[in-house]
């Protein structure tokens, strides 16, 4: 929030037309069972990564199936307490995004 230029660094995997894969949710570690809880109430299926960040929190990879309204997903879950972080960029869209691709990498921006 506090960054001048937000920048996304992705495989090129995570460039699709529409969302229709998990969407990672960072979790405090503490708020775990009550974020599952949340995720699901609003159609989500979390699965906990193997995997602790940098801050010693969670990823829970959460499947909604295709995702209609990327922006009204994401403002739902920024509001849960405890979900730090998710994998939705709607609201505050990237100035740049750099795709590594195997050999190269390619930069779009806005």
């Amino acid at each position: 929030s506090a960054s001048k230029c937000f920048v996304v660094i992705a495989d090129p995997t995570k460039l699709v037309k529409r969302l229709e894969r998990p969407i990672p949710v960072e979790v405090f570690s503490f708020c775990k069972g009550f974020v599952d809880s949340e995720l699901r109430e609003i159609g989500g299926i979390p699965a906990q990564r193997n995997f602790i960040t940098d801050n010693n929190n969670l990823i829970l990879d959460t499947d909604f199936g295709v995702i209609e309204n990327p922006l009204e997903l994401e403002s739902k879950l920024n509001q849960i307490p405890g979900a730090i972080e998710n994998g939705i960029f709607s609201q505050r869209r990237p100035e740049k995004v750099v795709i590594g691709r195997k050999n190269d990498i390619e930069v779009l921006e806005r």
